[in-house]
């Protein structure tokens, strides 16, 4: 054996000894000789014959039995064929895929000083999981959901994800590898950045300097033209290389405006507000509680102990007020009913007189929410309201209140009792006002309302019952009952649409004034003059004779005080007016020439209605009117009127009552 031949059989040694393949092959390609290893490769190929064995063949058999891949073996082939046209073949480099073990090795030719061709094969198998890595966080960067930047350490752009890429090319910006980071930072300024403190190129620039002597990492907000808000983190490596993460927290930033906004919500509400934790910690307390703390000198702040404030707090209660004879009763109590219902409401009450409203809430996490409501003024309102209720309620006068919506809100023991005693039925709190009415026809308890007699027609008319939806201010109404007892009601309508009924007793009153009208018609029977005077010589009744008719006039003297001019000039004026209206009575012309006229109202307008019989009762040529009419839509006046009828239009004109007269029934417009 020759020393080549030796030193070659010493090579394929090491070359399995090293676990490396080793293939030499002649300068036309053709096997000379192989490792062992390589043997056993080509082997388990299916190679039988190594005779004529060449490159091409040898190829081919990879690829035949998949430790290439198609696109592999081509770009092997054809950069091989290549290659080897060449003077000096330097090592070529292809990884492949071993059939067996799915290792990876690398292949490489040399061609030696005589022509020959050496195929090495090298198990690079930690190298490509290296790369494989790589390339697992490469696609990790781009198909991330947030923004990401890695930059070299000559700021330049090596990598960024597909988020970014997007909101670049969005904003006329292409973030491709190599791209430098001040141009970037200066299309981020001109297109989405929103500063009111830099320009532009100012801002690109600082953001630059920061950058370039950062060393370690900076988080900051960045707010955008679109309303957008990001969240910046930038981070130096230590090669000099760095990162930036960009995530839109636009929503985040919202909902923590939002917890702001109830926060200061929270700590500016005037009901009083605290928070505990699952131990029972103090979390939060608004300014109203620490105000009312501060009332009696205790300062509460987050962080206390719940028991700790409880011992700070519940010497200022005023036990004496409480439901519970003792403080330990008293927490107890609490205590177990919050663990029953997860609620408790009570009230508190203190030494410096204030009363508190509590109320407490067991949250699902065993938290739980404090409110507390100042309820000293409206505790002395009540008080007052009961005082006056309790009052109202022994009142012998009948008394009725209703709402806006003309039910019952109160009814006091002098009202319930005679409406029990008339119609067996008894008031009660929402009782609508058509019910109680109702209840009066049916029981047939009133006599005469108004002085109209109380039938059920008269009830359902609008004389009988007022139209409620307009009734304003106030007025009053006699009602006569079977027991001969009469009622004066006052109705007031208040500013909120309530009613408030009060009925006085003028039953007495009324029996007087009937003995006063029988004196009053026996002495008009008398044909001589007549006076009457009072203890005091002072003349309080007197009846004239005028060609056949007579005047008279009442004269109450006993409260006159004849040093008050004023006052006695009303009296004269009133004489003088009494005096007039008869002798314009006695002295009319001719009631033959009285003019009849019938004027129309809708029966829904109450206000013009009572405006009309006011202008009639007070004008001197209206010899008398009446209703001759009502129907479910009008009443018709008949009015008999003394003069010119164009005077009567005029007179309603300047009251502001328009009248259409062109048929013979005028109508108000």
């Amino acid at each position: 054996m020759s020393r080549d031949d030796n030193v070659l059989t010493e090579l394929l040694e090491a070359f399995g000894i090293s676990g490396n393949l080793f293939i030499l092959w002649d300068e036309n390609g053709t096997l000379i000789t192989c490792d062992q290893k390589t043997h056993n490769f080509l082997e388990s190929t299916g190679t039988k014959s190594f005779k004529n064995f060449n490159i091409d063949i040898f190829l081919k058999t990879l690829l035949k039995n998949n430790i290439f891949d198609n696109d592999l073996c081509s770009l092997f082939l054809h950069s091989f064929k290549n290659t080897k046209t060449q003077s000096d073949l330097n090592s070529f480099p292809c990884e492949i895929k071993t059939y067996t073990n799915q290792e990876h090795t690398e292949i490489r030719f040399i061609k030696t000083t005589k022509n020959n061709i050496i195929t090495l094969f090298k198990d690079n198998t930690e190298n490509v999981g290296i790369r494989n890595d790589l390339k697992t966080l490469e696609q990790a960067i781009l198909k991330a959901p947030i923004g990401i930047m890695l930059w070299d350490e000559n700021d330049k752009l090596i990598i960024a994800s597909e988020k970014t890429i997007k909101s670049g090319k969005e904003n006329g910006f292409d973030f491709d590898p190599g791209v430098s980071r001040i141009e970037a930072r200066k299309s981020v300024a001109a297109n989405v950045l929103k500063s009111e403190e830099l320009s532009d190129e100012e801002w690109a620039i600082n953001a630059q300097n920061n950058w370039s002597t950062l060393t370690g990492n900076q988080v900051r907000f960045r707010y955008l033209k679109d309303g957008t808000v990001d969240l910046v983190e930038e981070a130096r490596l230590p090669d000099g290389s760095g990162v930036v993460f960009n995530i839109d927290i636009t929503e985040q930033k919202k909902r923590e405006n939002e917890l702001n906004r109830f926060r200061k919500a929270v700590d500016h509400s005037p009901i009083r507000i605290m928070m505990f934790d699952e131990n029972e910690k103090l979390t939060l307390i608004n300014e109203s509680m620490k105000e009312h703390f501060e009332s009696f000198d205790v300062d509460i702040d987050v962080g206390i102990d719940r028991e700790e404030m409880r011992n700070i707090v519940l010497p200022n209660l005023d036990i004496e007020k409480q439901e519970e004879d003792t403080v330990d009763a008293m927490l107890e109590g609490r205590r177990k009913e919050l663990e029953d219902s997860g609620y408790t409401l009570r009230m508190n009450y203190y030494k410096n007189g204030k009363s508190t409203l509590i109320q407490q809430k067991l949250l699902d996490d065993n938290s739980s929410v404090v409110y507390g409501v100042d309820v000293t003024e409206l505790l002395e309102k009540e008080e007052k309201v009961e005082m006056l209720t309790n009052a109202i309620e022994l009142q012998h006068n009948p008394v009725i209140l209703f709402d806006k919506d003309h039910k019952v809100v109160f009814a006091n023991k002098a009202n319930r009792d005679r409406f029990h005693s008339s119609t067996g039925i008894d008031i009660y709190e929402g009782m609508p006002r058509d019910e109680l009415r109702d209840a009066i026809i049916a029981s047939g308890s009133i006599v005469t309302m108004e002085g109209n007699e109380a039938t059920e027609e008269y009830f359902k008319s609008r004389a009988g019952f007022r139209n409620w939806a307009n009734f304003e201010g106030n007025y009053t109404r006699e009602v006569k009952f079977t027991d001969n007892t009469v009622i004066l009601n006052t109705l007031t309508r208040g500013k909120d649409g309530s009613t408030l009924e009060v009925g006085t007793d003028i039953t007495e009153l009324k029996e007087k004034e009937s003995e006063l009208e029988r004196l009053t018609q026996a002495i008009d029977q008398q044909k001589n003059p007549v006076a009457l005077w009072d203890a005091n010589d002072n003349l309080i009744f007197s009846k004239i004779n005028f060609s056949n008719s007579n005047f008279k006039f009442n004269l109450d003297q006993k409260n006159i005080n004849y040093e008050d001019n004023k006052l006695l000039d009303q009296i004269i004026l009133n004489l003088k007016n009494l005096y007039e209206d008869k002798w314009k009575l006695i002295n009319k012309i001719n009631t033959s020439i009285s003019i009849p006229i019938k004027i129309s109202v809708k029966n829904s307008n109450f206000i013009i209605s009572e405006k009309l019989e006011n202008i009639l009762n007070q004008s001197d040529f209206v010899y008398e009117y009446e209703i001759e009419k009502i129907s479910s839509e009008d009443i018709i006046y008949k009015i008999t009127y003394n003069n010119n009828p164009e005077k009567f239009l005029n007179t309603l004109k300047v009251n502001d009552i328009n009248i259409n007269s062109s048929s013979n029934i005028w109508n108000i417009e």
